[in-house]
């Protein structure tokens, strides 16, 4: 063998060993469907904050949110409903909303009128708020991701906003579940990156707090900034929803 061949050799052994050191797989693709879910589980709970943004279609139309979660049950965001938007911040044990039109839509133009734009407290056991848990406590959507779930199979590879990932398909089979897909990232940490709802929930659920009762019959869900620095400051002079009658 020439220098300049041993040479190339050696170049070419370098980049191989390069490439792989490089190439930061976890090692996900090739585990099942069931492994996975349970490494995104884990992942999940180790997180500390990240951010979400959905949109979906229930039975009202179209229902938009986004959040940024700093920690258990300490996030800020908006959702939108019927046509309607309102900023919330979830802060302890109170979770505070703000939205003339939103008040007006799901609540009546009189209670709108009343609140006008100021901050509306609400106890964090609320209807609506528990099921928002889901999303806003790591430990929760840890669990709901891991074990609420149909028959489950691999659905190949894909990428979510240039990030590479593997995608595990729930058959939405059994009561409570809903059909759909996560994607989830194939290098560092096992996050998920996406989720998708492609059909309505299957009667018969017996669990509210992952969706079991959700009337959100498809959706879409990404997710990025995990452990990022995020604040979440609770409003003062909040109107407490127990005053209003």
């Amino acid at each position: 063998m020439s220098a300049g061949t041993r040479a190339a050799a050696a170049l070419a052994g370098a980049a191989t060993l390069l490439a792989a050191c490089g190439s930061g797989g976890n090692g996900e693709a090739d585990k099942s469907a069931g492994a996975i879910l349970s490494d995104v589980s884990a992942a999940v709970r180790g997180a500390h904050s990240y951010r979400l943004i959905f949109s979906g279609k229930d039975s009202s139309g179209d229902v938009n949110f986004e959040i940024d979660v700093a920690s258990k049950n300490n996030a800020k965001g908006s959702l939108t409903s019927q046509g309607a938007t309102a900023e919330f911040v979830y802060s302890g044990s109170k979770f505070y909303l703000r939205g003339r039109q939103f008040f007006d839509k799901v609540a009546g133009a009189a209670v709108g009128q009343r609140i006008g734009d100021h901050w509306v407290s609400l106890p964090s056991a609320s209807a609506g708020v528990t099921q928002l848990q889901e999303f806003t406590d790591p430990g929760k959507l840890a669990d709901c991701l891991g074990s609420e779930h149909g028959t489950l199979s691999k659905g190949g590879t894909s990428s979510v906003n240039g990030k590479d990932a593997v995608v595990v398909v729930d058959a939405g089979d059994k009561p409570g579940t809903s059909p759909g897909k996560l994607y989830v990232a194939t290098s560092g940490s096992p996050y998920p990156l996406k989720l998708e709802q492609t059909g309505p929930a299957k009667p018969g659920g017996s669990t509210t707090a992952c969706g079991g009762n959700s009337t959100t019959t498809q959706g879409n869900g990404v997710f990025d900034e995990y452990n990022s620095s995020i604040s979440v400051t609770a409003p003062k002079d909040a109107i407490d929803i127990s005053t209003l009658g």
